[in-house]
């Protein structure tokens, strides 16, 4: 908890501690002993001493390694951020060679699951790790790409969008290679994006053009309405409007063609926000109100449109509305809709100090299971909302 807080000196003290009473109760040897190592490493690594977190985990991963432990596995790729962060110069991974695949697995879903406290450092971990997986398990398995999609991930983080575009398009080309036709659509939309987020927009509208062909072949309304609304919202954003809007009304047909309610809550929303902009409100009113019917009150889109809606109401044809508005008519409704009709009076949710205050009415008196069943309502609607409102969308 004090290495979650920040308090890295505090934990420092707490894990030393911690380990000279594993000491005098495992001995040194014993994996025991490793398993409080490994937590100070990471603590040292964080502080920006180097030298001792690197003498600390390869202590640890020697006991694991003489004992058999499984346990090797993220100390070895604690030790890979450690050589990292010091500035590289040395093989990456090494030792690979002589662990069983199921290992060499665990250490990159703990590269991959590990929380990054320096963005760059996990980049270049991320790196290292694709390259040694290639080499293990070669560019088509299943780890490695998870690898790839997560180096994707950290590139955009840290606004390296080549290195975003260039490991989507491996993943791309090893979907297609192993036949996997909706991976590569998806991995086609996610390529168009990251080109689009990079500047290049024309890469991206021929990348989403591209995405269309793919989707046709595999013959799912449900897809070509992705495909189409992702295209028109690019389009759109390009200055080409009378093709944004073809590509957005076919995406809403293609959705009522298919059976995915949030697909085709989406595709309006979506259309809804465009004609807003393009000055056409009555239009656009009815739209985002059919694409709110089919989206759950929760959904980014439909918060989105809820805002918008307010905008379109009050006879504007830009700007989002009242955002803290529409999440906390969302909070409501999600209470509300999950609740016997007769139990509440009323339920007022308002923002103060930037989370959410409750207030409730009930009609009657609730049961046991009806009030345990309210509260953890009102906890998960909390939990739903608060990043969203913490984020402002």
């Amino acid at each position: 908890m004090l290495t979650l807080a920040g308090r890295l000196d505090e934990a420092e003290i707490e894990l030393r501690r911690n380990l000279q009473e594993r000491q005098d109760f495992y001995g040194r040897e014993h994996p025991g002993y490793a398993f409080g190592l490994e937590p100070l490493a990471d603590v040292l690594v964080r502080r920006g001493d180097i030298a001792q977190a690197r003498q600390v985990i390869e202590e640890a991963i020697g006991n694991f390694w003489r004992s058999g432990h499984e346990r090797v596995a993220t100390a070895l790729a604690l030790r890979e951020e450690i050589a990292v962060a010091g500035g590289g110069g040395e093989p990456s991974f090494p030792g690979l060679e002589q662990l069983p695949d199921e290992v060499v697995e665990q250490i990159a879903f703990t590269v991959i699951s590990r929380p990054g406290h320096d963005p760059v450092i996990r980049k270049a971990v991320l790196v290292s790790l694709v390259a040694a997986l290639e080499t293990r398990f070669g560019p088509d398995h299943q780890t490695t790409l998870n690898a790839l999609s997560h180096l994707a991930n950290s590139g955009r983080d840290i606004g390296d969008e080549a290195g975003r575009v260039e490991a989507i398009q491996k993943v791309l080309a090893s979907y297609d290679r192993q036949g996997r036709a909706e991976d590569a659509l998806m991995a086609t939309l996610g390529l168009a994006m990251a080109q689009e987020e990079a500047g290049d927009a024309a890469a991206a509208l021929r990348t989403y053009a591209q995405a269309r062909t793919r989707a046709d072949g595999i013959g799912r309304p449900e897809l070509r309405a992705q495909v189409l609304r992702n295209w028109g919202l690019a389009l759109s954003t390009a200055s080409r409007p009378a093709e944004a809007e073809e590509r957005l009304r076919e995406a809403v047909g293609e959705a009522n063609r298919g059976t995915d309610p949030e697909i085709l809550g989406r595709a309006r929303i979506a259309l809804g926000l465009f004609l807003q902009h393009m000055e056409r409100l009555p239009e656009a009113r009815q739209i985002v109100e059919a694409g709110l019917s089919t989206l759950d009150v929760a959904h980014p889109d439909a918060i989105t449109g809820r805002g918008h809606l307010s905008a379109i109401m009050a006879g504007h044809s830009c700007g989002c509305g009242d955002v803290q508005g529409a999440l906390t008519e969302a909070f409501r409704e999600f209470v509300i809709g999950r609740l016997p009709r007769d139990l509440l009076a009323e339920l007022n949710v308002t923002i103060e100090n930037n989370d959410f205050a409750i207030s409730v009415e009930l009609s009657r008196e609730p049961t046991e299971a009806e009030l345990e069943h309210m509260n953890h309502l009102v906890q998960s609607a909390s939990a739903e909302f608060r990043g969203r409102l913490l984020s402002g969308r």
